[in-house]
C-alpha cells in the first residue's frame, strides 16, 4: 500500500500522477526553466539549425507543464524565491523548507583551519552562471582568485583571466570542506533558486559576497555574513569587492546561521509536513 507520493522535481517529476486516493507532496527546486525565463541559455548549447524545433518543442513542453499543475497536493519549495515562481507560473501557493546541506564538514573545517589570501567560487562553469564576472572583476583588481568546477564555459574563462586566476578543474567533495575554509570570502555570481555552495562556505565560517537576487537574498545576510551587488555586471562587483573587508566578519556567527540549513532541519520540517498531509491536514 502506499499512503504518500513524494518527488522532487527540476522539471518533469511534479507531473507524476498519484494513485487515486494518495496524496502527493512535490519538493520543487525550480519550474523546468528551459521552457520559461532560461529558454536562451538552453538553447545556446544546440546548433543554430535545430533552435527552431527546440524552440517549438519547448513551447509544447511548456503547456503540458501548465496543464499538470494541479496534480501535487502540496507543493514544498526550496526556497522563498522558488515559491513565489510557483505562485506566478502554478496559481499555487507553496511551504518553504531549504534544502539539506551537509554542514558538519564545513564547519569542523572553518573551527580548525585559518583564512588564507585567496578568493574562492565553486561552480558548474556554465555561460548562465556568470563566473565571468567575477574572474574580469579579480583580474582588474589583481585578486588572487581560485575557480573550482569544470564545464562548457572554461575555455572562455581562461581567456579573460589575468595571472591572479588559478582554475582548479574538479575538486572532490572531501576537499572541498577545507578549501572552503582557507579562502578569506566565498564569490557567487548566478542567479540560483537556492545555491548550495555559499551555504557551504559560511558553514566553514567565510563571508559571502554574492548578486543580490535569487536563493542568495534568503541566505546571506548582508552585515552579518556577507553582502550583495546590485547587478550582475563586471563594473558592480569591482566596485563591491574595493569596499568589502571579509576580516570585518565574525566566523562564528556565520557559522551559526549555516547551521539552520542543515539535513537535521530539512528531515524534520518536511517529515512534518508529508505526516500532515498523509493524515488529511493539509492539500
Amino acid at each position: 500500500n502506499v499512503d504518500l507520493l513524494v518527488s522532487s522535481s527540476v522539471s518533469w517529476m511534479k507531473g507524476l500522477r498519484a494513485p487515486p486516493g494518495v496524496p502527493h507532496l512535490c519538493y520543487i527546486h525550480r519550474p523546468m526553466m528551459f521552457a520559461y525565463d532560461r529558454q536562451a541559455d538552453f538553447l545556446a548549447n544546440y546548433p543554430a539549425p535545430a533552435r527552431p524545433m527546440l524552440r517549438w518543442l519547448s513551447g509544447r513542453i511548456r503547456k503540458w507543464d501548465q496543464a499538470t499543475a494541479g496534480r501535487p497536493d502540496l507543493y514544498v519549495a526550496n526556497s522563498r524565491y522558488t515559491a513565489d515562481r510557483v505562485k506566478e507560473l502554478y496559481r499555487r501557493e507553496a511551504e518553504v523548507v531549504y534544502p539539506p546541506v551537509a554542514v558538519n564538514a564545513y564547519l569542523d573545517a572553518g573551527r580548525q583551519a585559518p583564512a588564507e589570501d585567496y578568493f574562492l567560487t565553486v561552480t558548474r562553469l556554465e555561460s548562465y552562471k556568470r563566473v565571468d564576472l567575477i574572474v574580469e572583476a579579480c583580474t582588474q583588481l589583481g585578486l588572487p582568485l581560485k575557480v573550482a568546477g569544470r564545464g562548457p564555459d572554461l575555455a572562455r574563462l581562461r581567456t579573460l583571466a589575468g595571472p591572479s586566476i588559478e582554475f582548479l578543474g574538479f575538486v572532490p567533495d572531501a576537499e572541498l570542506p577545507s578549501l572552503m575554509a582557507g579562502c578569506r570570502a566565498f564569490l557567487f555570481s548566478a542567479e540560483e533558486d537556492f545555491g548550495i555552495s555559499p551555504v557551504e562556505a559560511q558553514a566553514a565560517g567565510r563571508p559571502v559576497l554574492a548578486f543580490g537576487a535569487g536563493g542568495c537574498l534568503e541566505t546571506v545576510v548582508p552585515g552579518v555574513t556577507g553582502a550583495h551587488f546590485a547587478e550582475q555586471s563586471t563594473a558592480c562587483l569591482v566596485e563591491a569587492l574595493r569596499t568589502f573587508v571579509p576580516e570585518q566578519y565574525a566566523p562564528e556567527q556565520i557559522r551559526a546561521h549555516a547551521a539552520a540549513f542543515s539535513e537535521v532541519c530539512f528531515r524534520s520540517r518536511i517529515q512534518d509536513l508529508a505526516s500532515e498531509l498523509a493524515a488529511g491536514r493539509r492539500g
